[in-house]
């Protein structure tokens, strides 16, 4: 038995948990079906965790502030260094008017690990340490708040490549909310990366469902690409990253992964072409910084997407 369980907000018009079970339909039919116990406590945390955080949590202090903050993500979505830029700036703002609120501590921490990860950090490392000491300061305002355990989490992945602690805190954030998609989406990302592709795409599958089109769709598709690529679904890989691309052209994720499973497909031409694209997108991009850089580089599929790069035109 193979079920798609997803659980609706109609009064928000949204998706606010789904899940993908499996499970023998005999077990099902008396009563007894793990899937089905799984499901049932998963969506019982969902609803308590939804009631506390709308309850409990702390707004921003006026319209404004709510505005700028969501003017801020999506500014952080872009690929101009300029407009990046701005959105640290309306952040700072924001933080001068509220320097506890665990809201905009956690998306200024999610900026430094952006900034990172679209090429535009002259110093991983102080971007690293500046983004661990706001998820600090969010989680001191509010310990359980699973956006800023998303964040640590994400710090611990992508900038320092401790894996294992990192799931810990994503599992952390979906305890406390079950349905935190991106805590989803980089608990995926992070499989991958410690080779359990399967479990990869289930989980930035479930992650893409839960996020509406918007701008941060770009930055789903290109994580799911990545995880269909680590269980060597190429064509599908290259379909999330079109999607991916479509919205961002010159993402260098999407550009790597779809460069990589064209060249592991045999579609050496089109690999060349993107490569070019992506040197065009990040000039100093090489093998050796994605060595040092990338956190799947140490991993022995990670080693063979180095080489397939190579082919396809990245310089040493």
């Amino acid at each position: 038995m193979s079920a798609e369980i997803e659980l609706h907000d109609a009064e928000r018009e949204q998706v606010i948990w789904s899940r993908h079970f499996e499970g023998a339909l005999s077990d099902l039919m008396l009563g007894k079906s793990a899937a089905l116990e799984q499901a049932t406590r998963q969506i019982g945390q969902t609803l308590v965790g939804d009631a506390v955080r709308v309850s409990g949590f702390k707004p921003l202090s006026s319209l404004e502030g709510h505005t700028l903050l969501m003017a801020a993500i999506s500014m952080m979505q872009e690929m101009t260094p300029d407009r990046f830029g701005r959105a640290r700036e309306i952040l700072n703002v924001l933080l001068d008017r509220d320097p506890k609120h665990p809201l905009v501590l956690t998306w200024l921490g999610f900026w430094h690990v952006f900034r990172v990860q679209k090429g535009f950090s002259s110093d991983r490392q102080l971007d690293a340490q500046l983004a661990t000491q706001l998820a600090s300061s969010a989680l001191t305002a509010d310990p359980s708040f699973s956006l800023a355990l998303t964040l640590k989490g994400a710090i611990a992945s992508h900038l320092l490549f401790h894996f294992d602690l990192a799931q810990e805190s994503y599992d952390l954030a979906l305890k406390d909310n079950p349905n935190e998609a991106l805590a989803i989406l980089l608990k995926g990302a992070t499989s991958a990366y410690q080779d359990h592709p399967i479990e990869a795409v289930k989980l930035t599958d479930a992650a893409r469902k839960l996020t509406p089109l918007g701008p941060q769709r770009y930055y789903f598709d290109s994580v799911a690409a990545f995880a269909n690529l680590s269980a060597q679904n190429y064509e599908r890989a290259i379909e999330l990253a079109d999607s991916s691309l479509q919205i961002h052209s010159n993402y260098p994720g999407s550009l790597r992964t779809k460069a990589i499973a064209l060249q592991l497909s045999g579609r050496e031409g089109e690999a060349k072409a993107v490569v070019k694209d992506l040197i065009a997108s990040s000039p100093d991009f090489n093998i050796t910084q994605y060595n040092r850089n990338h956190p799947a580089a140490g991993t022995p599929a990670g080693g063979e997407w180095a080489h397939a790069l190579k082919q396809a035109g990245v310089p040493d």
